[in-house]
């Protein structure tokens, strides 16, 4: 990988912690450590900085190539088809072994990345190309040429949990990285019209970090919400999973960014379904996959301020929408969205296509 652990990665944590949790010897290797503030407790909990190698980029195939003698690893697989994948496919190719891709989002949709011209050649160069929806598997069908019958969808997923159990502390909350993707500027904006018609003023939580940050609080002030909204900063997901539940509505109105980047499912609505608060978020790309709009969330067109305040007080006023759609919600999570339903999913194309034992 690029960079472990990641906090915004959490679904590359889940994956690892549920193949050992199957038996599944797990080693890893990465350009770089993030040295982040926070670190998810699952990283301890399965000792992974004890399985986890770091090498340098420009001394990563020789250097690698000693790890991999001394491992056998059975099948070398990579998150996001960039840097430390397109290392990955050389080493592979050299020494003979399977290996596997799984293609997310920045990597595959960035213009600026995709300028580098590397997700091409590992999507080309991989046995298996693993992508979190049946959006991106028609995406990377049609821009890159690959033949569908080696795009497997494997959902980037969540562990099941409980309901919520706290007190109400907010009415809007939303998380994630503070980039325009996330389309916070268009949350912001739905607030600030509600709070000027709404009897009362609403309290919005905004979890998480990021590039934007600084122009989102400006934003804030000049809207004349700056009261209303707290700003959290970044929290392990144990945190933000029981900041979510405080509150009574989860939006995450993403968009596509200037630079083509977009959502794919994104993990953090997936919780918020989990633990029974209604979300709103937009259709597009793969969020209709994850929320059917008017079942188990609601759902508005990107960039669509008037429409997400329309969205967030229609829930606001109905407590019954709410409740049915919460239901729907922990049901879409409990089918389709399991971390360890799809990472067996993940083991069996590993064993199908690649010739991965239970022994190895």
């Amino acid at each position: 990988m690029d960079n472990f652990p990641k906090t915004s990665e959490t679904f590359i944590l889940n994956e690892i912690a549920v193949l050992k949790d199957m038996g599944v010897e797990v080693e890893i290797v990465a350009f770089n450590d993030p040295k982040e503030p926070h670190v998810n407790a699952l990283v301890l909990k399965h000792a992974l900085p004890q399985h986890t190698y770091y090498i340098n980029a420009q001394s990563f195939l020789d250097r690698a190539c000693n790890q991999l003698v001394a491992l056998a690893p059975a099948v070398l697989h990579s998150h996001f088809a960039y840097e430390a994948a397109w290392s990955m496919v050389r080493l592979a190719h050299r020494y003979g072994r399977s290996c596997s891709v799984t293609a997310h989002a920045y990597d595959i949709f960035r213009s600026d990345i995709l300028r580098r011209g590397i997700a091409a050649p590992v999507l080309t160069g991989v046995d298996v190309v693993i992508t979190p929806s049946h959006y991106n598997k028609r995406y990377i069908h049609q821009n890159f040429k690959i033949p569908l019958g080696k795009i497997h969808v494997v959902r980037a997923s969540i562990f099941l949990t409980e309901d919520a159990t706290i007190g109400v502390q907010n009415d809007v909350v939303s998380a994630g990285r503070l980039i325009e993707k996330k389309g916070f500027v268009t949350l912001l904006e739905s607030m600030a019209s509600l709070q000027a018609s709404h009897p009362i003023k609403l309290k919005t939580l905004i979890i998480g970090d990021g590039e934007d940050m600084r122009d989102l609080k400006d934003f804030a002030r000049k809207l004349g919400i700056e009261d209303t909204v707290e700003f959290a900063g970044e929290l392990t997901n144990e945190e933000t999973i029981a900041r979510i539940g405080s509150s009574r509505i989860f939006v995450l109105p993403c968009c596509f960014a200037a630079d083509g980047d977009v959502d794919v499912c994104p993990l953090v609505i997936q919780e918020a379904m989990a633990i029974g608060v209604t979300v709103v978020s937009t259709n597009i790309a793969s969020i209709p996959e994850l929320v059917e709009d008017g079942i188990s969330g609601l759902l508005v067109p990107p960039s669509s301020p008037v429409e997400l305040a329309q969205a967030i007080k229609r829930l606001l006023d109905n407590s019954e929408l709410m409740a049915t759609l919460s239901n729907n919600a922990k049901k879409k999570i409990k089918q389709d969205f399991d971390v360890e339903h799809q990472t067996a999913e993940l083991v069996s194309i590993w064993q199908k296509e690649l010739g991965l034992t239970k022994h190895d």
